[in-house]
């Protein structure tokens, strides 16, 4: 069986983003940087996440059975998180935030190394090299910002109002602090590929 060779794989990815651009399945804030990425030929993305804050059903250990509730892909008020905890259901309630999460596939090692090197430059803590094949490198970034606690089990909210309120605080900031880690992603990476 024949494989695909780099341009041929990096055409069909394009392809696919600009499909799910179309039908708004990508974070609006993480776009400019996937295209930026995509702009230079050694390298392509494959999955993203700009960060988010979220409220999603775990009914299960199976993520299969997880129900997304609520995303914000940026920071949310305390108001707007505790009306849809009053009024969503389901078994488990969780609030969580996540933080960036990029997987970057290079031609090439020299590639993946200066990805390697913007990713110190910028901050960002966790992320390496996972695969490598004859065809790529894949890379995965992902920030260290999280934070995920219960708070509803059916219909009982297990959290006081004022203990959300501080924890969707604390969610805010850790979300600026990954709009902070995109940013200074985006000046790394254009210095190392000499992007304008």
């Amino acid at each position: 069986m024949r494989t695909m060779g780099w341009e041929e794989v990096k055409q069909k990815l394009m392809r696919g983003l600009e499909e799910a651009k179309a039908k708004q399945l990508v974070d609006k804030d993480v776009i400019r940087y996937l295209d930026m990425i995509n702009s230079v030929p050694e390298c392509m993305t494959s999955s993203s996440c700009y960060g988010r804050i979220l409220l999603i059903d775990v009914p299960t250990e199976r993520k299969k059975d997880s129900k997304f509730i609520e995303r914000w892909h940026k920071q949310v008020s305390f108001e707007t998180v505790w009306d849809v905890i009053e009024k969503c259901s389901g078994e488990r309630i969780w609030f969580k935030m996540e933080p960036l999460i990029i997987h970057i596939s290079c031609k090439d090692l020299e590639t993946a190394k200066r990805i390697l090197k913007v990713k110190n430059e910028a901050g960002i803590k966790r992320g390496g090299i996972f695969s490598i094949s004859d065809e790529r490198v894949q890379i995965e970034l992902e920030g260290t910002q999280r934070i995920a606690l219960p708070v509803k089990i059916k219909d009982d909210v297990i959290v006081t109002k004022e203990y959300m309120g501080i924890v969707v605080d604390d969610a805010n900031e850790k979300m600026r602090r990954n709009d902070e880690r995109w940013k200074r992603f985006g000046i790394a990476f254009k210095k190392e590929f000499n992007l304008s």
